[in-house]
């Protein structure tokens, strides 16, 4: 990783940039930490960049690893996009959700056009200082427990959440305990 730094990155860090967008990760998701580890090493990435541009806190903006493979293998992806969401405890910095827009059977999915556009986004309110736009996909900002069920309370929501295409039954909801074994949610 020092190499990759050393050759693509230190040799820019005299110029100063508007911001920056991180679509990367799929190789975390099969390491030995599993998707866990990403969330150091997202971290250490973010605030060596910070560091060595004059921009200081510059906005970055990562892009979330799309839905890829059999939805029972995906526990190490779940771990990694859950890792990718803590750049938003970090100031000037988004997440762009790519969840829902990707192809399970392909790693690099052809439709990035959704992805670009919600990075625009982003761009466009934190490097430009937008502020009549919904920039952010829903933020998960609490949760209350209520023996077998989970209320969660969302932010950045616009004018409300939506179900879309799925007969009007939510998909794509997890749980896990403290065991740390995701298992399908009925939402």
């Amino acid at each position: 990783r020092t190499n990759i730094f050393n050759g693509s990155i230190a040799p820019i860090t005299k110029f100063a940039i508007r911001g920056a967008i991180w679509y990367q990760g799929e190789c975390e998701g099969n390491s030995a930490t599993g998707g866990w580890g990403y969330r150091d090493t997202l971290d250490v990435l973010l605030r060596n960049w910070r560091s060595a541009f004059p921009s200081g806190d510059f906005p970055f903006i990562a892009v979330q690893i799309h839905n890829w493979g059999a939805q029972d293998a995906t526990k190490h992806w779940d771990e990694l996009r859950d890792s990718q969401s803590t750049v938003l405890l970090t100031n000037n910095a988004a997440l762009v959700v790519g969840v829902d827009v990707g192809d399970p059977l392909n790693l690099h999915p052809a439709n990035k056009v959704p992805l670009g556009q919600r990075a625009a986004l982003a761009a466009r309110a934190l490097a430009y200082g937008e502020t009549n736009l919904i920039h952010q996909g829903p933020v998960l900002a609490s949760q209350q427990v209520a023996g077998t069920n989970v209320t969660l309370t969302f932010t950045s929501v616009g004018t409300g959440l939506v179900v879309r295409g799925t007969g009007g039954t939510l998909k794509g909801f997890q749980i896990a305990g403290g065991n740390s074994n995701y298992v399908n949610a009925i939402a």
